[in-house]
């Protein structure tokens, strides 16, 4: 029925027997046939993800992703245009122009001819030397990366000036390109054209695909050719690498402060990344050994971190993954820093710990580190919604330098969280998303960057997550204004709060059976925790693997327990030696006959 009502439908029209219209702020007036949602995103001046709502004062444009100019008055600006009220000294419709500017429209046709004139002569100019600096150049990045012991914040203050950035290489590459020795494979056209999809269409989109999908696209994800380790694999440096077939590009690596007084070299296992808008966002390293600690504890000192995302345990499967870089209390040294615990927030699936480093004769420096626990190797959460959450803690604190991610090796786990990270700004910013050349883009910087189809897969049913959750939400004190908006009655007759709600139910159902299969390994892990943590008799254990779900509360794993109304006395029995094993000190119960025995054990 739902094939029928999408053939049947035209683009503006949607719902049963396509009786609704989209909604009026859906760019194009298109529309999901089934759900109504905008699948090309916003007209100007209405956000993602519903398109109901107006821009903020300070964003205007469609889907809201421009800023209002800083010149105009509180840098608020019409949401349609970005039309503005100027500030003194600046005009023009969006105050972008200064008083009295030579690009005044009062200036003469012969000024503005012959600025234009002028203007060509040095684009040819500068197009010629452009030329013959391709032809000598090689393909690695600046050589101002590959830096002799200078201080890498200076590098990084200075990565939006022209010499420092790190140049997006070409995914598809011409025949001039072909000659220089581009270190990057060929994308074929046919394959890398339909990887970009509006945000609106994204949950259609997840309903079409299979695993099988994901592994295939996933395998044509190109790795970086022609690209060089030489120092990373060094005989002087290999020692320093967890894994021998894993370390940082050249071009990409992060040089730490060289003191020969103490024996401090500039390697570490860590790559500059880029993020949506091609500034280095992060640093993706491996996790610290005994070795290389402090290393680790040096680079953050060095580049005046604010956010470290630390992705595994410290032990997974009997086997180290990472060294402990912070104390449990008080204070430890690592070399020649000090480092302090402030304070930790335990959470279910997560950790947040204020860590703060101290360097004799030097001001000390804070950082924030967020520990998710729950992430196996190579493989992948039970949940896409814990690491969101992570994600969206992340994006909330300002930071003007990189993010330090890391797993063991630092490129599988640590892969799929950058790249969620770039997803969801593009997402933000421009309504569309692409995961193929997301990743893509992270292995010119990294080598091995999402290292399994499987953490492909997730990486998607985590953008989806993410995107339902975008601008959800609220600081407590404000949550009675949001629950006005949210009962609004928008254009299309339903509350906000409904919308809201439905798209979490677009997220939840993928299909019933993926549904099903998700919710089968969930309860397959409380009947193990079940069978390994609590012996019942033999004649009832059944019933207690049939009726009873352990499921996560805010700050605690298998904080609740979900199980039916007993109807027998067996039942009731059961429940009561969980009440007492568990030491279970409330029981909640909804529909239950007060008259009735079933809960009283004879």
């Amino acid at each position: 029925m739902t094939v029928d009502m999408v053939a049947i439908c035209s683009e503006s029209h949607w719902g049963i027997n396509c009786s609704l219209t989209c909604n009026s702020n859906c760019y194009n007036n298109e529309c999901h046939p089934v759900t109504g949602s905008c699948s090309l995103g916003c007209i100007e001046g209405y956000q993602l993800p519903n398109c109901t709502l107006a821009c903020d004062k300070v964003n205007y444009g469609r889907n809201c992703s421009l800023n209002c100019s800083v010149n105009c008055v509180n840098q608020e600006c019409n949401a349609t245009d970005g039309s503005c009220s100027c500030l003194a000294g600046y005009e023009g419709s969006t105050c972008q122009q200064r008083i009295g500017s030579s690009d005044s429209s009062t200036d003469s046709v012969g000024v503005i001819v012959g600025s234009v004139v002028a203007a060509l002569v040095v684009i040819i100019i500068i197009f010629s030397i452009v030329i013959i600096w391709r032809r000598k150049r090689t393909p690695n990045y600046k050589k101002e990366f590959q830096d002799n012991g200078h201080h890498n914040i200076v590098v990084l203050d200075n990565l939006k000036d022209e010499q420092y950035t790190l140049t997006p290489k070409k995914i598809r590459i011409n025949e001039e390109d072909k000659e220089q020795s581009n270190p990057y494979i060929e994308i074929p056209e046919d394959f890398a054209a339909d990887t970009m999809m509006a945000v609106g269409s994204l949950n259609t989109y997840m309903k079409s695909k299979d695993a099988e999908f994901y592994k295939k696209q996933f395998e044509r994800i190109p790795q970086a050719g022609n690209v060089t380790q030489d120092i990373g694999l060094s005989k002087e440096n290999k020692h320093k690498n967890r894994y021998k077939n894993i370390c940082p590009y050249d071009h990409s690596r992060v040089h730490l402060e060289i003191n020969t007084d103490q024996n401090e070299l500039d390697y570490i296992n860590a790559s500059y990344i880029r993020g949506f808008n091609d500034e280095v966002n992060f640093i993706a390293t491996q996790g610290p050994q005994k070795s290389t600690i402090s290393d680790f504890i040096r680079m953050l000192w060095e580049q005046r971190i604010d956010i470290v995302v630390m992705l595994t345990d410290l032990v997974e499967e009997t086997k180290v993954k990472c060294e402990k870089y912070w104390p449990d209390s008080g204070k430890i040294r690592v070399g020649q820093i000090k480092v302090n615990l402030g304070s930790t927030q335990v959470f279910a699936d997560y950790t947040i710990r204020k860590l703060e480093l101290f360097k004799k004769g030097e001001a000390s420096h804070s950082f924030t580190q967020f520990h998710f626990t729950s992430w196996p190797d190579k493989g992948v959460p039970s949940t896409q919604w814990s690491l969101v959450d992570v994600e969206q803690r992340v994006a909330s604190i300002p930071t003007k330098r990189p993010i330090v991610v890391h797993c063991s090796a630092g490129v599988g786990r640590t892969g799929t969280f950058i790249a969620l990270y770039n997803i969801m700004r593009q997402a933000e910013e421009t309504g569309l998303v692409d995961f193929f050349k997301t990743v893509s883009k992270l292995r010119e910087d990294r080598i091995f960057m999402v290292q399994t189809s499987s953490q492909y897969e997730f990486l998607h049913k985590a953008a989806q997550v993410a995107i339902a959750c975008m601008k959800t939400t609220v600081h407590a004190h404000d949550f009675s204004d949001r629950l006005n908006v949210l009962e609004r009655q928008h254009i299309l007759g339903s509350t906000m709060l409904e919308t809201e709600f439905n798209s979490l139910c677009a997220v939840v159902d993928r299909s019933e059976q993926n549904f099903q299969d998700e919710f089968n390994v969930y309860e397959n892990e409380s009947k193990n925790k079940i069978d390994s943590d609590y012996e019942l008799e033999h004649e009832t254990k059944t019933n207690a693997k049939n009726n009873f779900l352990f499921l996560p509360g805010y700050k605690q794993r298998d904080q609740h327990i979900l199980t039916k109304i007993p109807s027998t006395s067996e039942e009731a029995l059961t429940l009561w030696k969980f009440v007492v094993d568990y030491c279970v000190s409330l029981i909640v119960a909804f529909d239950i006959d007060l008259n009735s025995q079933c809960c009283v054990v004879v």
